[in-house]
């Protein structure tokens, strides 16, 4: 996830030299990447959850949400040569896949890139782990039921034996799966909006500026 800011300022050629813009730009990025991740922090853990429980009625609050605390830690900046900078987000998770910003923002489709289909998760349990992982962690063996009623991409339910003898369902196999954005599913965004932005942006630049000023004196 990129996010490019573009702020608009006075012509300050003739107020500092270039290595002075530079330095600005570069404090204004360091400072809006520390707001970045403060905005993050101060979101409660259950942004991006569905308030709906699992199919199992089991919450799906359990646990606090790794994808939280990854975007706390994990925006970056980068100054270009035209005096601008950006800020990413950049976390690989323990598959090495990326996390998802850009699709919980946007909303759009996914598919399985390695693996014939998606896992879904369906219980508290299974929740951001493998099904591999999943095995091994509650050592119950998994087995793909498929049914009669399936839904359209839908391969079947992948789940295990319980020792009530009934089927315990943690994972539902998708050929792809369409997510709405989080604004539709929830009512907010994924990432600040423009205002947000801006007031992390340019309280900073205008610091920066004023610190430069008093260096030039």
């Amino acid at each position: 996830m990129d996010l490019r800011m573009m702020v608009e300022h006075p012509d300050f050629n003739t107020m500092f030299s270039g290595a002075a813009l530079a330095r600005i730009v570069k404090r204004t990025a360091e400072e809006s990447e520390k707001a970045m991740k403060e905005w993050y922090a101060a979101l409660p853990e259950d942004w991006f959850d569905n308030p709906d429980p699992f199919p199992d009625g089991t919450s799906r609050r359990l646990r606090p949400r790794r994808f939280m605390r990854a975007l706390t830690r994990h925006w970056y900046h980068e100054t270009d040569e035209g005096g601008g900078f950006s800020l990413f987000f950049k976390s690989p998770r323990e598959d090495s896949m990326p996390w998802g910003l850009r699709l919980q923002q946007y909303g759009g489709e996914i598919k399985p890139v390695k693996k014939r289909a998606l896992t879904i998760p369906v219980t508290a349990e299974a929740r951001g782990v493998s099904a591999r992982r999943f095995e091994q962690v509650t050592g119950e063996r998994l087995f793909l039921l498929k049914g009669e009623d399936l839904e359209p991409d839908e391969i079947g339910t992948l789940g295990y034996e319980g020792e009530d003898g009934k089927f315990h369902a943690a994972y539902k196999l998708r050929r792809k799966s369409t997510v709405p954005s989080l604004l539709a599913r929830r009512g907010h965004n994924a990432m600040p909006d423009e205002y947000e932005l801006r007031s992390m942006v340019l309280p900073r630049f205008a610091a920066a500026v004023e610190m430069a000023l008093r260096d030039s004196l």
